[in-house]
C-alpha cells in the first residue's frame, strides 16, 4: 500500500476507513449483490488509517436509503481502535428491499475531534461528515425473469441461424 500524506491539520481529526462486505452464495448474483426477501449477511468493518489511535465513538445513525424507503439499524459504540487496526463493526445486517440504495453511517469521536471518512484508502476523504456507501440489491423474482429471458433469446438466436427447432 502506498504511503498517504498526513491530513492538513492531520491532529485535529481522525482518519477512518468503513469497509463493507457481502456473504453469498447464490450462483446467479455478482459480488456486491443482495438477493432481498433472504437473509444475506452484509459486514461492516473500520479500519483506523490515520496516524493517531481513535478513542472510539457513538453511532448516532445508521440506516439504508432505496428512493424513498429509510430502514433503520441499531446504533451503538464504536470501540477505540488503534493505528492501522481493523475491527467488524456490524457482522450481520439485512436488506429487504431491492434496486440502486445507499448505506449511511453518522460516527462522532468521543472527543468530538473531526473524523475523515474514506470509501477506498488512500483515497481522498468523503467530502461529508459521514460515511455512504452504494448498495446494490437485486429481487430474487428479476433474477428469475432474467434467466427466462435469456434462454429465450437464445433459443431465438438458435433458430434464427437454422438451428433445430425447439
Amino acid at each position: 500500500m502506498a504511503a498517504h500524506a498526513p491530513a492538513e491539520n492531520a491532529e485535529d481529526n481522525y482518519e477512518l476507513l468503513l469497509m463493507r462486505s457481502f456473504k453469498n452464495d447464490s450462483k446467479y448474483l455478482q459480488n456486491g449483490e443482495l438477493l432481498s426477501k433472504t437473509p444475506t449477511p452484509v459486514t461492516i468493518s473500520i479500519k483506523n488509517v490515520g496516524r493517531e489511535d481513535f478513542p472510539g465513538g457513538k453511532i448516532t445513525d445508521f440506516f439504508s436509503r432505496f428512493e424513498n424507503l429509510r430502514q433503520d439499524y441499531v446504533a451503538r459504540d464504536c470501540p477505540s481502535i488503534k493505528v492501522e487496526e481493523e475491527i467488524l463493526l456490524y457482522e450481520k445486517i439485512s436488506i429487504t428491499t431491492d434496486g440502486l440504495g445507499w448505506l449511511h453511517i453518522h460516527l462522532e469521536s468521543i472527543d468530538d475531534k473531526e473524523i475523515k471518512f474514506y470509501q477506498y484508502f488512500p483515497d481522498e476523504p468523503l467530502a461529508t461528515d459521514y460515511w455512504v456507501s452504494p448498495i446494490y440489491s437485486v429481487n430474487k423474482y428479476q433474477i428469475l425473469i432474467l434467466e427466462a429471458l435469456n434462454d429465450i433469446k437464445e433459443i431465438l438466436l438458435t433458430r434464427s441461424k437454422g438451428g433445430p427447432n425447439v
